[in-house]
């Protein structure tokens, strides 16, 4: 009892003991260190408009939407402190006072309007062009506000505008400066660019004037180490502080490491398998998409290959966003395969073991990267295995993210592809909208299914403009279910997100949407 009144008499005139719990005294953040990234490939180049996946990780941390969303999926003040929705198709965004461009250069609401008119520029057309083709218009109006006009009512507006593939502002002055931003970015974020080592590495340094306050860590120092057994040894002796995407098979050895904690979080992120409708025998042979997709058992590929952090996908909508339906996916049944293309006239005339048809034969060419996403290298070699039991050859590439990028989304050279996509807004629209409407679909943008249908456009319009939720949800939903009737894609799974960090980083966020969780601002080292 003395001693318990003796540790209350402590408590009480605020001295802390040292055999008081370390909870009564957190350690406060603390400025300084070098927060290094072990990477899966190097990146294209530091230009938002001509660059994404690996590059997207360095770059969210120097450039910055309007807006932004908290781990919830809360709508938050960023470039941008308040916002207003004016009419159906107009909405004002007042611009913070004193914002200024790594370069010096003020970011104000003139600044923004000549960021947004370098988006939409066709002249110099980019990857990223189609996600901004709803907006009409930007322009700076008096007391440093923007006044934004999109081309129809779209209640998709403010997700959008949080998401880096069509909302991040830079400076465009720099940008006619130098032709471009690839090597000499500029932007509003809490880190700018300090200096990259081709094939090495990259590095930030602290922006000490951001808007936000500086933040906490001198240098980010992005290094690039494709094989994941490089990286985990890295991260186990401490010369990387975090990897993303670690492998289920290491977790045990990672998660009994004193110095590493891994977290599990959800991840808005779709999985697929796609075929490029542009080749004449995938498009003018649905039976042999039937086939492919009746052919391939993706609750074996979740189970055995993506394991503990993967979900059987349904729908190429997220099974956790508003308005998702069951297409009528998963289906595996080899035996119903072989007999729809033996029904169609589909016979291994020669008996090499691939079907064929007058002048046509099965024999496919099917690319994915492994850089991306370590795992697309196994799941495209199921697939193959799968499909050769069938009669279907499959010519299998598997290349770095800049080949695959150049193969498959500039060139179209796919008969199929591995396909995974961020969906930052998480609802039908980004899902659907940007692989199957034709605005996406030439070459260079992301509807790599290269679908360019009217049918398919007039739905996806009609339901990203109307104003009934109800009529929006029908419309996506029979959009889902089409995907399953006619073949069209091949969702494989949904995924959590694995980060391994080493347990001297602090305040490491766990966002759903991946710009969002490899933003650093807030971090700092024990």
């Amino acid at each position: 009892m003395k001693s318990l009144i003796v540790l209350l008499l402590v408590l009480s005139v605020g001295v802390v003991s040292p055999f008081v719990s370390p909870i009564l005294a957190q350690e406060k953040p603390k400025y300084g260190g070098t927060l290094t990234i072990g990477m899966e490939a190097d990146i294209e180049n530091l230009d938002p408009l001509f660059s994404g996946g690996p590059s997207m990780r360095v770059w969210c941390n120097m450039y910055e939407p309007l807006i932004g969303k908290d781990e919830k999926g809360k709508l938050i003040p960023l470039l941008a402190d308040k916002w207003e929705r004016v009419d159906a198709t107009h909405w004002k965004f007042h611009i913070r006072n004193g914002v200024k461009f790594h370069s010096g250069n003020p970011c104000d609401a003139k600044a923004v309007e000549e960021s947004y008119a370098r988006m939409q520029n066709p002249s110099k057309p980019h990857s990223h062009y189609a996600f901004s083709k709803w907006i009409k218009s930007v322009k700076a109006i008096e007391g440093n506000w923007i006044l934004m006009e999109t081309g129809y009512p779209f209640s998709g507006t403010t997700d959008y505008l949080t998401s880096s593939m069509c909302a991040v502002i830079v400076d465009a002055k720099q940008a006619e400066k130098h032709g471009d931003l690839m090597k000499y970015p500029s932007g509003t974020g809490p880190f700018m660019f300090d200096k990259w080592e081709l094939g090495q590495y990259v590095q930030l340094k602290r922006n000490d004037n951001h808007w936000g306050g500086k933040p906490y860590i001198e240098f980010l120092k992005f290094r690039f180490m494709p094989e994941e057994a490089t990286r985990i040894m890295a991260l186990k002796k401490g010369e990387v502080d975090i990897i993303f995407k670690t492998s289920v098979p290491m977790l045990d050895d990672l998660r009994k490491d004193p110095n590493v904690v891994v977290h599990k979080y959800p991840y808005l992120r779709v999985n697929a398998m796609e075929f490029n409708l542009s080749k004449p025998i995938i498009n003018n042979h649905p039976e042999v998409r039937k086939a492919i997709t009746y052919a391939i058992d993706t609750k074996a590929i979740t189970k055995d290959i993506i394991g503990e952090i993967g979900q059987v996908a349904d729908s190429i909508v997220l099974g956790i966003s508003p308005g998702h339906v069951s297409a009528g996916f998963p289906v595996y049944d080899p035996a119903k395969s072989k007999e729809i293309l033996a029904m169609s006239g589909w016979k291994d005339e020669d008996n090499d073991g691939v079907l064929e048809k007058g002048n046509e034969k099965l024999e496919f060419e099917f690319i994915t990267d492994y850089t991306r996403d370590y795992r697309n290298r196994e799941v495209a070699q199921a697939i193959q295995a799968y499909l050769k039991k069938i009669g279907v050859k499959i010519n299998l590439q598997i290349v770095m993210r800049g080949p695959y990028t150049d193969l498959v989304v500039n060139k179209l050279s796919h008969d199929l592809c591995i396909m995974g996509w961020q969906v930052p807004t998480n609802d039908p629209d980004w899902a659907m909208y940007t692989r199957f409407h034709s605005d996406f679909q030439n070459p260079g943008g992301w509807g790599t299914p290269c679908t360019r249908r009217a049918d398919i456009d007039y739905v996806l319009y009609r339901a990203r403009t109307t104003t009934d939720p109800k009529e929006k949800d029908q419309l996506f939903g029979f959009m889902q279910r089409m995907t399953f009737d006619q073949n069209l894609i091949l969702p494989i799974y949904y995924v959590n997100e694995l980060t391994s960090v080493r347990k001297r980083v602090q305040s490491f966020m766990k966002h759903p949407e991946e710009m969002f969780s490899q933003r650093y601002a807030k971090v700092w080292l024990k």
